[in-house]
C-alpha cells in the first residue's frame, strides 16, 4: 500500500531494476526478458519525493537546504516506474 505522500517528504522505495543487467556486454531481447522475469536487480531508494505522473514515481537525491528560497534546486534525480516498486514507506 502506498503510503500519503507530500513534497518534500523523504521515502523508502525497494523496487525491480530490470534496465541494467549484471553481466557485461548486451543481451539479447529473449535473454533480457528471461533476466527481467526472474526478477531482474532489487534495488532500495531513499530520497525526497517531488512529484508522480500516471507512471513514475519522481525523487531527488538532494536539494537546496536554504528554506528562504522559493525555486530550489535539486540534485540527482531518481525516476522510479510504478511497476516496479515491490514496497515504499515514508521515513521519519
Amino acid at each position: 500500500m502506498k503510503p500519503k505522500l507530500k513534497k518534500y517528504d523523504i521515502v523508502e522505495i525497494v523496487w525491480t531494476d530490470t534496465n541494467i543487467p549484471e553481466q557485461s556486454g548486451w543481451m539479447s531481447e529473449s535473454e533480457h526478458k528471461q533476466w527481467a522475469s526472474n526478477a531482474g536487480s532489487s534495488v532500495r531508494s531513499v530520497g525526497i519525493y517531488v512529484s508522480e505522473d500516471k507512471d513514475f514515481i519522481n525523487l531527488v537525491g538532494d536539494m537546496e537546504a536554504d528554506q528562504d528560497i522559493d525555486s530550489k534546486q535539486f540534485l540527482r534525480p531518481i525516476n522510479i516506474g510504478k511497476g516496479f516498486i515491490k514496497t515504499m514507506r515514508k521515513l521519519k
